[in-house]
C-alpha cells in the first residue's frame, strides 16, 4: 500500500466532511414537512331579489316553457332535464335508437334507471314530437 501525502490527507479530509455535511442537510431537508393550510369559506346566496329562489325554477338548465324533445334531442340537451346525467342522457338516446321513437312522453319510463320519481322531475320539460318532426328544444306545449 502506498502512503499519501500530507496534502491529499488533507484534501480527502475535507472532501469527507463536505460529504458528510452535504448528506446530513439533504436529510434534514427532506425530513421537514411544512403544512400548507387551505381554507375555503362559502358565502350564503343573497336573501333576496338577486338570484332567483330554487323553488322558482326547478330546472336551473331549462328556460322557462321551454320543452325537450326526447325523440331528437342530442344527450347534451337531455342532460338539461333534472335528474339527468350524462350516463342516463346516453341511455335515453340508446333505447331510441334501438327501440325507436316514444310514443308518448311516459314512455321514457321504459328507460333503465327512469322510474316514477324521475319522470316526475322532467315530466313538464319534454315532449315528443311527431314522427321525429320538430326541433330538439321547443320553446312550447307538446
Amino acid at each position: 500500500m502506498t502512503k499519501i501525502s500530507r496534502t491529499e490527507a488533507w484534501i480527502l479530509g475535507v472532501t469527507l466532511l463536505f460529504v458528510m455535511v452535504t448528506t446530513g442537510w439533504f436529510f434534514l431537508q427532506n425530513n421537514r414537512h411544512d403544512v400548507t393550510r387551505i381554507e375555503i369559506s362559502r358565502q350564503n346566496a343573497p336573501s333576496e331579489g338577486l338570484l332567483p329562489a330554487e323553488e322558482d325554477n326547478p330546472a336551473p338548465g331549462i328556460l322557462e316553457g321551454e320543452r325537450i324533445d326526447i325523440n331528437i334531442a342530442p344527450a347534451g340537451d337531455l342532460e338539461r332535464l333534472p335528474g339527468i346525467g350524462p350516463a342516463r342522457a346516453r341511455d335515453i338516446v340508446a333505447y331510441r335508437e334501438s327501440v325507436g321513437p316514444f310514443q308518448q312522453p311516459e314512455s321514457i319510463m321504459k328507460v333503465s334507471g327512469i322510474g316514477e320519481k324521475t319522470y316526475a322531475k322532467i315530466a313538464d320539460y319534454i315532449t315528443v314530437g311527431e314522427g321525429g318532426e320538430g326541433h330538439a328544444a321547443d320553446s312550447g306545449g307538446g
